[in-house]
């Protein structure tokens, strides 16, 4: 892999590391690329210029896939001369949510493979010569999630549902364990993560006292007369009923299912577990009692 003018070389690119960085209304990604620039023999001027240019990204992992283009903070970060030098820039990858989440549903746990492809063009004169060459970009998977948290993504759920401080930040808290379940769901962890989505269900029961009156709801919808003219947050209640009992199974070895929970579950719990917590602790903030 090397930008070059005719048949020498004149730079190897490399990776070196990944960052991420919050942005308005998005999530950024850092690629920071080294060059090891080589000797310019004969040293001859006019020295070839090299200047690189927007590159595209791409997911190699299981097909390859377009990830977006990333810009190189510097054009020309290294001059050639007549001795070798290392030099180097960042590249910024600009995501969406939507962007990130299908990134995760192909990295599906695992750690990403990348591939940037930097483009150059190299000058001599009036002589433009244009190069594309491939950088492997291997991120472990405890690095990736260290740039998702940098980019602040773990602020934002999968269908962007605001992280608050939904409990006022007293102790142990359902936002806690809405936290541990995404960043299990990160880990490739499906099935503790539905878990731990259970759990934060459980508890906003047992803050607000509602395990009652959620089993009344689901006992009135047995008889049609009184199922008609259930309240609407009878009826929500009815949907934590129904979230409960999908995540029985990851939390008690008595349960039984046809296959393991896998990333399509747990990312189904983990939204409807945080529009509901984000639900029952809004209307806390109001009157206090969760309804």
């Amino acid at each position: 892999m090397t930008i070059g003018y005719g048949n020498l070389s004149l730079a190897y690119p490399r990776f070196n590391r990944a960052f991420g960085e919050p942005m308005a209304g998005a999530f950024g990604v850092g690629l920071s690329i080294a060059f090891d620039v080589q000797a310019y023999l004969p040293a001859s001027f006019p020295f070839p210029i090299v200047r690189l240019d927007s590159s595209p990204v791409f997911i190699d992992r299981p097909v390859p896939r377009l990830v977006g283009y990333a810009s190189p903070e510097v054009s020309s970060p290294f001059r050639i001369c007549g001795s070798s030098v290392q030099s180097g820039t960042i590249y910024r990858l600009q995501l969406s949510a939507s962007q990130v989440e299908a990134i995760e549903g192909l990295r599906d746990g695992n750690g990403l493979l990348l591939r940037l492809v930097v483009r150059a063009a190299t000058s001599r004169g009036d002589d433009v010569q244009n190069h594309s060459e491939d950088v492997r970009i291997d991120i472990a998977q405890s690095e990736w999630l260290r740039v998702l948290e940098e980019a602040q993504y773990q602020r934002t759920l999968v269908v962007e549902v605001p992280l608050v401080d939904l409990d006022g930040g007293a102790g142990s808290s359902p936002v806690d364990e809405l936290k541990k379940a995404q960043r299990l769901l990160w880990l490739g962890h499906f099935q503790d993560s539905v878990a731990a989505c259970r759990r934060v269900l459980e508890a906003i029961e047992i803050r607000f006292g509602l395990e009652n009156e959620r089993k009344e709801a689901f006992a009135a919808t047995k008889q049609r007369d009184l199922a008609e003219q259930l309240t609407l947050f009878q009826r929500e209640l009815l949907l934590r009923h129904s979230a409960m009992r999908f995540a029985h199974v990851a939390s008690h070895a008595d349960g039984t299912a046809e296959r393991p929970f896998d990333r399509t579950d747990a990312t189904l719990m983990l939204a409807v577990t945080a529009a509901i917590a984000r639900a029952a602790f809004a209307r806390a903030t109001g009157d206090g009692d969760g309804r």
